[in-house]
């Protein structure tokens, strides 16, 4: 019975005869041998077993180089036998991505070390063809030596059990498959992955990852293949996020299917896979087929996942991608019985309002259930419920029920406030007959409203609102100003009508004149007594009639902004003269200064420009803008006017005569 081999070279002697030990293992090997006949004698079996047990004729196992390199990494065998991650010619580190193998050994070479040396660099090979180990189409075979049948060969030499029952069970045949041409500076999508996934502080101002992105889109399906590879089974997390990230970023419509299976999934990426659905659908129709079936299982996903975190993202994504399947979706959350899910509903309608009637009703029917639980403090649920009622397209059909929800006795008067808060945000993107109904309904519950509880307050500061949204459209339909005029005693001021800003000196008049409340009329005459200097003859006129009024206040408001001596009859508009200026706004100076002249007009011709001071008019000095804008109405078409004005820059005041036109229709 021969001597046992030394109990340190067991392990090593093996490696030796496989090639894969270190340079200062291999040395201290080899200077053993020649002195120790037991270990020369195991030297020479393990030598003629790898010889014995090499397959002739066969090929390597498919995947034969992935399943060694991951039963390895753990070191099963032996912690000498791993996977060399370094060109065997030029020694410098290298990913398995960009690798090229030797056929025989699977010696890990850089593509040019490879062609530039002509054959492999490892110890004894002479191997001069390379391959890849991954899988592409076109499978085609090829003769060449594997390591499959290495695994049992150690195990059995080294009584590694496990190691030759999984080398016997790897030992089916090998297909091995010709790497795709390269489209892009010589690498494929998943080194471009790789390249972009080493950057982990995710600065997309960084070259590389610019370089990535640029080379990706080059790539096209290729690109987005690798991506969806990557996404479902790639094993670094690292390159998963990255390759979410690029799904995105690319718009990658093939990843489509790979970034949903992982929202179906437990995965934590899970939640970042949906994110990056909706910006992979940005730039689709809204009303295509792949966008309304994307949709439509994200609404699977809201409706049946386990977990609560992917649910509120499937939320956030359906608010943004938007549609009839997502609000369908939305409305349905808003029953759920799960924590935070209904609310998040809310607040994601809040943010896209309902366009149906369903959904109106639905979000109704959500703030009623909800009116004996407790608020936040802060009115969020209720100005949320309010955002999406006002901003919904369905808002002038549901008017008689949002009239009964919102006079409803139930309702407090701070979370009847907090309702009405959006109004001001949401009403300027509803038609102007919206609007107009809407004054018309806030206006009958003011109306309804016990005289002077909070709830009436809440109404006419709402109608203020509906009001001043619409004079800063400055489209005075007769409907409109009907609504308005008719609504409860308000602020004129914050409807932003000034008699500077056509037409809302007409609106003013037409306030002024008309059938609405005391307050709202001396409001409006003040404002046009206060800012005369538009020069409109026809506020001129009205204050003049106000002036005759048979109600006292307003005739006595009216006279005092007049004066007494500038009480006259009314001259009819038809034999009004017309100058065609304007005054200046003042400034600070009380100066009366030309504005703008209407071209061609009286003004112009008779020399008047913009900037000159009107000192007098027919001998008279001017002092306010009323005085001017009466003097000139009283005069008829034909009449002459004298002004002294002052041009900037001459010393002596000039005099300039004018004779005043009909007005121009």
């Amino acid at each position: 019975m021969s001597a046992a081999p030394c109990a340190d070279y067991v392990s090593l002697i093996p490696g030796a005869a496989l090639g894969v030990l270190e340079p200062d293992e291999e040395s201290r090997v080899t200077d053993h041998l020649q002195g120790c006949t037991p270990c020369q004698a195991f030297s020479k079996t393990v030598h003629d077993t790898l010889e014995a047990a090499a397959p002739k004729g066969e090929l390597p196992p498919h995947g034969a180089y992935e399943r060694l390199e991951r039963l390895l990494e753990p070191q099963a065998a032996s912690p000498k036998l791993r996977v060399t991650l370094n060109c065997t010619y030029c020694h410098d580190a290298l990913g398995r991505a960009e690798a090229s193998f030797c056929a025989s050994c699977l010696a890990p070479h850089h593509p040019e070390c490879f062609s530039e040396h002509g054959r492999c660099a490892g110890p004894g090979c002479d191997e001069t063809q390379s391959v890849a180990p991954r899988d592409v189409p076109a499978p085609t075979r090829r003769r060449r030596r594997g390591v499959g049948w290495l695994l049992p060969a150690v195990g059995i030499l080294c009584g590694g059990v496990t190691a030759a029952a999984v080398g016997w069970l790897s030992a089916e045949p090998r297909v091995a498959r010709e790497r795709p041409e390269p489209r892009h500076d010589g690498r494929t999508a998943a080194d471009w992955l790789r390249v972009a996934s080493i950057l982990t502080d995710r600065d997309q101002s960084n070259p590389s990852w610019n370089e990535a992105l640029g080379a990706l889109v080059a790539l096209g399906a290729d690109g987005e293949f690798e991506l969806s590879h990557a996404i479902m089974d790639s094993h670094d997390p690292q390159v998963r996020e990255t390759a979410l990230q690029l799904a995105g970023e690319l718009r990658a419509e093939g990843c489509l299917d790979a970034l949903l299976e992982l929202g179906w999934g437990a995965d934590p990426l899970g939640d970042p896979a949906l994110t990056a659905v909706a910006r992979v659908l940005a730039a689709q129709p809204a009303d295509s087929d792949e966008r309304r079936r994307v949709v439509a299982e994200l609404a699977q996903i809201l409706e049946r996942h386990p977990a609560r975190s992917r649910r509120e993202t499937a939320i956030s994504v359906l608010v943004e991608l938007g549609g009839p399947i997502a609000e369908a979706a939305l409305v349905q959350a808003l029953r759920d019985p799960a924590p935070l899910i209904p609310e998040l509903a809310l607040d994601a309608l809040s943010r896209r309002p309902p366009q149906s009637v369903a959904g109106f009703q639905a979000v109704v029917a959500y703030d009623r259930a909800r009116l004996d639980r407790p608020d936040d403090g802060f009115g969020k649920l209720p100005q949320r419920v309010g955002a999406a009622l006002w901003g919904s397209a369905a808002l002038g059909q549901q008017l008689p029920l949002l009239e009964e929800f919102l006079g409803a006795a139930p309702l407090k008067s701070d979370r009847l406030a907090w309702l009405l808060s959006p109004l001001g945000n949401e009403l300027p993107q509803q038609p102007l007959t919206t609007q107009t109904a809407v004054a018309r309904l806030l206006t009958r519950l003011y109306e309804a409203a016990p005289q002077g509880s909070p709830r009436r307050e809440s109404f006419r500061n709402a109608f203020e609102t509906v009001a001043q949204t619409i004079a800063k459209e400055g489209s005075w339909s007769g409907e409109a100003f009907a609504a308005i005029a008719a609504g409860p005693p308000s602020d004129l001021f914050f409807y932003g009508l000034r008699p500077s800003r056509w037409p809302a000196s007409e609106a003013l008049i037409r306030f002024l004149e008309g059938e609405g409340a005391l307050r709202t009329r001396l409001q409006a005459l003040a404002l046009l007594a206060s800012d005369a200097r538009s020069f409109d003859p026809g506020v001129a006129a009205a204050l003049q009639r106000a002036a005759s009024s048979s109600t006292p206040e307003l005739a006595a408001a009216a006279r005092t902004a007049l004066g007494p001596a500038k009480v006259e009859t009314p001259t009819p508009a038809s034999s009004k003269g017309f100058l065609g200026l304007s005054l200046a706004d003042d400034d600070g100076s009380g100066a009366l200064r030309v504005g703008k002249v209407v071209p061609e007009g009286p003004a112009q011709l008779a020399g008047l420009e913009p900037g000159m001071q009107l000192l007098e008019l027919d001998g008279q000095p001017l002092q306010t803008a009323t005085q001017f804008v009466l003097a000139v109405t009283a005069k008829e078409p034909g009449q002459v006017l004298t002004l002294l004005v002052q041009v900037p820059g001459e010393a002596e005041p000039r005099t300039v005569t004018v004779t005043l036109e009909t007005r121009p229709r």
